[in-house]
């Protein structure tokens, strides 16, 4: 038995985002498998994975970005590695077929924006986040990627989604509860949550303007990973059956008909219940009009 295969997979790493990766692909990604990065950027996820034991896609909103992660023909002959399919997509309107990908990665801009700081340097937000809120990021990046993960993803299939904490405005936002409820109301189970600390974070370098420090400097993030059992995304042809008692969500009886009604036909307000601004199934579909 090999070194790396004998090594144990730990939820507690330092390092950056291609180190946590390396293990978690080992212990996540089966071989042969069909894993789609949906929010590309600069490929950094995959810099020290062995990508030869499944067929990596990636896709970004940015067609510069992609088009400057594709290696010259001249140069394809000197890769080690099979290079990895591009495509220009954004990650909430995902251009796969239904139940076709094995592994989606997940990582969109997920710091608000309280003004210009050194976030821009480092990772463009600005183009995506500029005048949005830590809530309307999980509403309209997180969730809507989500569901458009539990659409491609196959039965069984595994989402990785790269999140951090952060303040706003003083109010902590605990991205560690958003995303395992947000995935949970869109058919996913927890399996995993790796924490890292990064070795070089914004949070530790000094913002422009910086106030005077009222929060401990968060140098931590995570990397959450669930599977898909339930997609509420794949609803049969037509209008969705009432009256199945079995079916039930988060303790909500008889849910499901309103469960997929919601994702097809108001997939903004399910978005919401989601990102928990409605509590329960039932209240989004009143929210929607479903109900009286």
């Amino acid at each position: 038995m090999s070194e790396t295969a004998s090594r144990h997979v730990h939820t507690l790493h330092s390092g950056s985002n291609a180190d946590v990766l390396v293990d978690v692909a080992r212990l996540y990604i089966p071989e042969g498998a069909l894993v789609a990065d949906v929010t590309w950027g600069h490929g950094i996820f995959w810099q020290k994975t062995d990508c030869s034991r499944f067929t990596l896609v990636g896709s970004d909103l940015d067609h510069e970005v992609i088009r400057g992660a594709q290696a010259p023909r001249d140069q394809m002959a000197l890769l080690t590695l099979p290079a990895p399919t591009f495509l220009v997509a954004h990650c909430a309107h995902l251009p796969y077929r239904d139940q076709c990908l094995d592994a989606v990665v997940l990582d969109p801009p997920y710091l608000h924006y309280p003004g210009p700081h050194l976030a821009q340097d480092f990772y463009n937000n600005v183009a995506t986040t500029k005048g949005m809120s830590h809530q309307r990021i999980l509403r309209e990046l997180y969730c809507p990627a989500i569901m458009a993960a539990a659409r491609a993803l196959k039965p069984g299939g595994v989402l990785l989604v790269k999140g951090k904490d952060e303040i706003e405005r003083g109010r902590q936002c605990w991205t560690r509860d958003e995303m395992p409820r947000a995935a949970t109301r869109c058919g996913f189970r927890d399996q995993d949550m790796f924490l890292y600390e990064a070795v070089r974070t914004l949070t530790l370098l000094r913002w422009e303007g910086h106030a005077p420090q009222r929060h401990a400097r968060k140098n931590h993030s995570y990397l959450f990973v669930f599977t898909l059992t339930d997609s509420p995304c794949l609803a049969p042809h037509g209008r969705p059956r009432k009256g199945s008692r079995s079916v039930t969500l988060n303790g909500e009886r008889g849910s499901g008909y309103r469960w997929k009604r919601l994702v097809r036909d108001h997939p903004a307000i399910y978005a919401r219940y989601m990102a928990g601004e409605l509590p329960t199934v039932s209240a989004a579909a009143k929210e929607a009009g479903l109900v009286t």
